[in-house]
């Protein structure tokens, strides 16, 4: 058993089945798109800071570039491919200069990523994302192995006001791969870095947040729609409000997630569903267009929501069993390779 396996939390799985459940529901059922905008991208970010570990730089960066940006890239080709073979064969008899003007369309959009890839690319934004704010992240963390408190609350408040100023200026010039959200996706998953630092989980957890939540919800007349967190689009809701509610939200499913680990089977599935949060998250949009539509799927939402979840969930164990694929499109090294990567875990640095 590897050292990831060894020290993997059940919650959290759960927590990230969760997760990918909304992501899910937000595009299949639109009317639920409000309600899951408001943490269910936050969480991501939040659950990465929470399990973060010490790394070395550059394993740091092999590790996350390998498990993140080799899927991300096979993805994006497999599904580049798969659309511009389709578009060809609509075209009765295609030419040359045709099939060019389309492999450069199709290739500009693919290398400049983010906002630009919608369809069956629509979530393939997160990964750069997230890539960039993880190393983002270890960088300014690891640095000052002393730092404190107020160093931390300090660096909170900057990456917080970089991401307003990032979706104020900087998002209606479309940056490639939506790099101007890494700011926002630092703030988050340095938060969860600090709450790993602290006291385990308690009572007084749960109660601060749903109290907070009660606040954020209150403050704006339970506006759901005041308080929605688009982070593909650069758009952050309400000022301080939002993010407090994200985290807030996140808190409560946290000790709802320890719950459901302790019933064995509904634990189990919800862990499933997490531990291929990012297969999901590739292929549901594929997965709803070429399963759904083509078989006539009722267009009813608690029906399609789980068979488009299951779909990927096998497919994401049928890739686990092939050497090629396990590494290509899971981003999963053998145990060998990953082990000489990494390095012993160490407490975190961050103190608050």
């Amino acid at each position: 058993m590897s050292n990831d396996e060894a020290n993997r939390q059940p919650w959290v799985d759960t927590l990230k089945g969760i997760g990918i459940m909304c992501v899910v529901a937000g595009h299949l059922w639109p009317r639920s798109s409000p309600y899951v905008h408001l943490f269910h991208m936050p969480l991501f970010f939040l659950v990465s800071g929470w399990v973060s570990r010490e790394w070395k730089f550059l394993p740091l960066v092999r590790s996350r570039a390998f498990r993140l940006l080799v899927p991300y890239c096979s993805y994006l080709v497999l599904f580049t491919v798969i659309q511009v073979l389709d578009q060809i064969r609509r075209v009765s008899t295609p030419s040359s200069a045709g099939i060019g003007a389309l492999l450069l369309s199709s290739g500009r959009t693919a290398l400049s990523g983010g906002r630009a890839l919608q369809g069956w690319f629509d979530v393939f934004w997160f990964v750069p994302v997230l890539f960039g704010a993880q190393v983002m992240v270890w960088a300014i963390s690891v640095r000052k192995p002393r730092t404190n408190g107020l160093i931390t609350v300090t660096t909170l408040v900057v990456l917080y006001t970089l991401s307003l100023l990032a979706g104020h200026f900087l998002r209606p010039l479309q940056p490639p791969l939506a790099l101007d959200v890494v700011p926002m996706a630092g703030f988050f998953i340095l938060v969860g870095r600090v709450a790993q630092t602290g006291k385990p989980w308690g009572n007084s957890w749960l109660l601060g947040g749903v109290l907070l939540a009660v606040v954020c919800l209150g403050f704006v007349g339970f506006d759901v729609h005041s308080l929605a967190i688009d982070m593909k689009w650069g758009t952050y809701g309400t000022v301080v409000l939002s993010p407090a509610l994200a985290i807030a939200v996140t808190i409560i499913l946290g000790f709802l997630c320890r719950w459901i680990c302790r019933m064995a089977l509904i634990g189990t599935v919800f862990q499933g569903i997490g531990s291929a949060s990012l297969t999901i998250m590739f292929l549901h949009r594929f997965v709803e267009d070429q399963v759904l539509v083509r078989f006539s799927c009722p267009d009813v939402p608690w029906m399609r929501i789980p068979v488009v979840i299951l779909a990927c969930w096998a497919i994401h164990n049928a890739l686990g069993r092939n050497h090629v694929s396990r590494k290509m499109l899971l981003g999963i090294r053998d145990r060998e390779e990953a082990q000489k990567c990494r390095i012993a875990e160490v407490k975190p640095v961050l103190e608050i």
